[in-house]
């Protein structure tokens, strides 16, 4: 071998000596770098914990028997909270309403009543279909709104004693909606959702009257998430 063909040698044995480490160096920082998650990353997490305010608008539609009701739709959670597994979402919701009115007929007779609907609804959600990040899914939902109806109605005639009715009433119905997703961050999502939902009220006493009736709503909600992987 000529002195040209070992100088080439040494410099190429010399170069590979140079790359090796840098090399190992490179692939041991490629490892300790950690990895940015995408915005839904959490949303594909095994388990994790939600929590939600939402924001019911809609129409509520009495059934029957003139027993008014908060207005709005009833029947919807305002505050949602659970544990999401994989694609399913198990929660439980509360909703409160309150209504009252007074008035004051020709004869001088004031009437007031008022109303409060307590509200726990238990509900289970899946994740239809969803994007290939996670930042966005569909999903439907159904729940089963159960709690109780309290009143009190005062009729005050002119010259006479007031006379007052007040009782309670259990209620149950269902929920049915569909809605989405879009997740800003890995732990906070902005959706909507529109849905049906239906109570049931039994055993109003008015006025010495046993009442039942049904009340539906069509409602829509903008909703806010917050969630966290257990």
């Amino acid at each position: 071998m000529d002195a040209r063909a070992r100088i080439r040698s040494s410099i190429l044995l010399a170069v590979l000596l140079a790359l090796t480490p840098l090399g190992a160096y490179a692939q041991e920082q490629d490892a300790d770098t950690p990895t940015i998650p995408k915005p839904g990353a959490a949303h594909s997490a095994n388990i994790s914990f939600f929590i939600e305010a939402r924001l019911p608008m809609g129409n509520a539609l009495t059934g029957g028997n003139n027993v008014p009701m908060p207005s709005g739709p009833v029947g919807v959670p305002k505050l949602l909270a659970g544990v999401k597994i994989k694609k399913f979402d198990i929660g439980l919701g509360f909703d409160l309403g309150r209504v009252s009115t007074g008035a004051e007929n020709d004869n001088g007779e004031k009437d007031s009543a008022s109303y409060t609907l307590l509200l726990f609804v238990p509900s289970a959600r899946y994740s239809i279909l969803e994007s290939t990040d996670g930042s966005v899914d569909l999903y439907g939902q159904l729940g089963l709104p159960i709690g109780m109806l309290a009143y009190n109605i005062e009729s005050e005639p002119p010259g006479g004693p007031t006379v007052s009715y007040s009782d309670e009433g259990f209620t149950i119905g269902y929920l049915v909606s569909i809605g989405g997703r879009f997740f800003l961050h890995k732990n906070f999502a902005l959706g909507a959702e529109v849905g049906l939902t239906g109570l049931f009220l039994t055993s109003l006493d008015i006025g010495n009257t046993d009442v039942s009736t049904g009340i539906t709503s069509i409602y829509g909600a903008l909703l806010a998430s917050i969630q966290f992987e257990i």
